[in-house]
Parts: structure tokens; C-alpha cells; sequence
């Protein structure tokens, strides 16, 4: 084989790596990466106050890293947060309920999502089975068939269905049509490859009556986590932004050595472009946050693992309110969230309305926008839609969800939405 040929050869096996094997049934793949969690925990308060290990509940998790973090449902803690749970334990057992039992801890929550990340505390060397997290949800269709699975008690319970097109609805919840039972919270929505885009919350109610209506569920979209997993694919792109890196020097080296065998225009040329666009692509990446200052400014900023020309000028704003209701269920014979869906309080998505960036720090690597009295804007449009949305008197207890999802240039696509939470009785909400 010629050195052309080789070099061919070798580019493709580090652009597209290689294929040939039979591909795995996707619950297959996700499998050995599904946990099993159950926690117990002594009430302090309640009825049962000191009754030791009185509260016990469980749901399904699934790894998201080899050194053992774990994404689950937080409402998995709910009971125990609400009557304030002494010698709180949380343990796992991985693929299947007769496997070996793992400590767990709490690092990170998202409770308005509904999210949280544990950490498997792992002997020393041991290494778990992570799935792929993907990008989201935005581009699935009614016909994108989805795959779950997890553990309804100690029974492992695998269920396929489709995407349900719920255009318009809040982007905090997408449906599917699989039905999931109790235990199965927190288990991996994902596609047909195992790269997960969703956390089952769990089944769909009807809003009078509150039964299950069958063969529908909702889950979280992955992209709403990213608050509890940007570091890891931060981790993940300084890998392969290495890998990438040593493959474009190694190409340099190999063409600079051949010289002029290879004709301009050639398919090492066209090979060392294709790597250079994965570099683009890195350079390219954006992690959004936002959150309200003291002085009442909303300040959104983006972080980029890689500095350079790629960056972001002006945006624009969705703004989107979800209120959680705390009402009694019947089918639980117990107290749980109900949410109140809400239309965009702000949808800025004109140019001319588009908000500049106002500083760029950290070599090139951080934007900042800063949007003036936002809470006070904010507030007046909560208190407009709030006397639509919710009867006065009704609410016990309610927290809003606000997700913020930047518009960017140069086609006005959204960018990843970012979870700012605000969290109030609602009189105090609206006063604040």
C-alpha cells in the first residue's frame, strides 16, 4: 500500500472511526447503565415523626459517567425534604436489583426541573457504563420512535412508543406515548442508538380527576439538565478537542512530508478539512446561565471551552413561566406538584429589540449580556398572567419556573434554554 494510500486510511479511521459491527437492540445499550436507587429516612415532623426509616421511596437513575455520576427525578426526595428526614441513606444497585449495592450522595439539584445528579461513592479502580447525553429534544417528530426503561420495584421494565407533537407547550415537559409506572421516575428517555434526550418525570393526569391517562408520560429533555452536567461535557469536549488536536498535527506532519505527491484538492486535504471542522465545531460550543442580581438585572452570560473569532454580538429573549401548583392528589392520597402552564411573558424575537453584549472576559472564552430591571419587568408581567392563570386562594403553595432561551445570530436559531428558578409563596412572589 502507498504512502497516499495509507494516509487516506488512517484520516478515516480517525474522522468517522470504524463500523461493521452489528448494532445493539437499544435497551441492550442502555441496560448496564440503569441503577436501581431507593432512599430511607426517620421523619422529624409528620405523623410519624422518629419512626425510624418510615420514609422509603425509589425511583430509576442511569450513569452519566464512568466515575459514577448519576442523573435521577429529585421529587425522589421530596417526601423526605417535606418532613425533614434524619439519617438519610440513598443506595443504588446497577443493572440489575440482585447486584451489588452502592452508597449514594446528593452533589447538585434542580428541583424545578425535577432533576438531580448523584455521586456513586466506587472502590478504588472500578469504573461504571455511562449513556450518551444528546443535545435535546427540539428536533424530534411524531414519528421519532423513543425507548425507556427502568425498575418499577426489582422488576427491570423496558418500553418503546413515539414522540408526541407538543408544539406550543412549555418546553420545560415533552409527551410520549409509553406508560411508565411508579418506580420508573428518573429513567433515560433515548433514541434508538442509546443517546439519551429525556428524564421520565412520569404519567400523564387528567387534570379533573386526576387519573393516569394511558400510553402517555412526560419527560424532561436532557438540555434542561445542563445546569447539573455541564462540567462533564466540558470534560468531554477537552478530550476529544485533544484528540482532534493531535490528529491535525499528526495529518500537517504526514502531508508537509509528502509534499507535492498530493495533488491540490486531494482527499488528504479534503481529510485534514473535515478534522479542522470538529475543531470549529468545539470552538463553536456555548454553555449558557443566567440569574438576577441584587439590583434586579438579569445577567445572561455564555462560556465557550475554546476562545476566537466565534462569538455571540446581540440576542434576543423567550421567556417562559411555569407554575407549580401543590395540591392533594387523589390517586397518591398525598400532596404533589401540579403545573400551571403559562404563554411567553417576553418574545423579543424582532432584531431590533435584541439586546447587546455588554463585556467578553476570559480570553475570548465568557460573553456577558446585562438586561436592566428585569425583575421588575418580570414581576409586572408574573402579576398580569398570574390573575388569568391562577384563582385567587387556590395556590398553597406555588413555584415559578422561568426558562430563558436565547435567540442568537445569525438565523435567530434558540439556543440551549437556560433555567432561571424563582421559588416564593405566590403573594410574595408578585411583591418581590
Amino acid at each position: 500500500m502507498g504512502t497516499f494510500a495509507k494516509l487516506v486510511l488512517l484520516v478515516a479511521l480517525l474522522v468517522v472511526g470504524t463500523s461493521g459491527a452489528s448494532r445493539a437492540e437499544p435497551h441492550e445499550i442502555a441496560r448496564p447503565s440503569l441503577i436501581f436507587i431507593e432512599t430511607k429516612g426517620t421523619a422529624q415532623i409528620g405523623p410519624n415523626a422518629k419512626l425510624k426509616d418510615e420514609i422509603q421511596t425509589q425511583a430509576t437513575g442511569f450513569v452519566i459517567t464512568d466515575d459514577g455520576f448519576i442523573l435521577t427525578s429529585h421529587h425522589l426526595l421530596d417526601e423526605h425534604i417535606k418532613f425533614q428526614s434524619l439519617r438519610l441513606s440513598i443506595t443504588g444497585v446497577q443493572a440489575d436489583y440482585d447486584g451489588d449495592r452502592l452508597n449514594l450522595t446528593v452533589v447538585e439539584a434542580n428541583p424545578f426541573m425535577d432533576l438531580v445528579l448523584l455521586k456513586a461513592r466506587l472502590p478504588h479502580g472500578e469504573t461504571l457504563t455511562p449513556m450518551k447525553l444528546g443535545n435535546g429534544a427540539e428536533n424530534l417528530t411524531p414519528s421519532t420512535k423513543l425507548y425507556t426503561s427502568g425498575f418499577p420495584g426489582p422488576t427491570y421494565q423496558p418500553d418503546d412508543g413515539y414522540f408526541v407533537d407538543d408544539q406550543g407547550t412549555t418546553p420545560h415537559l415533552k409527551q410520549v406515548k409509553f406508560s411508565v409506572e411508579n418506580g420508573q421516575s428518573g429513567s433515560p428517555v433515548y433514541l434508538e442508538d442509546g443517546t439519551v434526550i429525556g428524564v421520565v418525570k412520569g404519567s400523564l393526569k387528567n387534570s379533573d380527576t386526576g387519573a393516569v391517562i394511558p400510553q402517555k408520560s412526560v419527560f424532561v429533555p436532557i438540555e434542561l439538565a445542563a445546569s447539573l452536567t455541564s462540567h462533564i461535557r466540558l470534560k468531554e469536549l477537552e478530550q476529544r478537542n485533544r484528540e482532534l488536536s493531535a490528529a491535525i498535527e499528526w495529518l500537517k506532519k504526514a502531508v508537509g512530508d509528502m509534499g507535492d505527491d498530493i495533488p491540490e484538492g486531494g482527499d488528504a486535504h479534503s481529510r485534514i478539512g473535515t478534522v479542522e471542522d470538529h475543531i470549529e465545531a468545539v470552538a463553536s460550543n456555548f454553555n449558557w446561565n443566567a440569574e438576577i442580581d441584587d439590583r434586579g438585572d438579569l445577567r445572561i452570560e455564555y462560556r465557550k471551552l475554546l476562545g476566537g473569532e466565534i462569538q455571540i454580538e446581540n440576542i434576543g429573549l423567550l421567556v417562559t413561566p411555569l407554575y407549580n401548583q401543590f395540591a392533594y392528589d387523589a390517586s397518591l392520597d398525598k400532596e404533589a406538584v401540579s403545573p400551571i402552564e403559562l404563554p411567553p411573558l417576553i418574545a423579543n424575537t424582532k432584531k431590533e429589540s435584541w439586546f447587546t453584549r455588554k463585556e467578553i472576559l476570559d480570553k475570548d472564552r465568557r460573553g456577558v449580556f446585562i438586561i436592566d430591571t428585569f425583575r421588575e419587568k418580570l414581576n409586572k408581567k408574573l402579576a398580569e398572567e398570574t390573575i388569568k392563570a391562577v384563582p385567587k386562594g387556590t395556590a398553597k403553595v406555588v413555584s415559578v419556573d422561568v426558562t430563558i432561551v436565547p435567540f442568537t445570530e445569525p438565523q435567530q436559531e434558540r439556543g440551549a434554554p437556560v433555567t432561571l428558578a424563582i421559588t416564593c409563596e405566590l403573594s410574595e412572589c408578585l411583591n418581590k
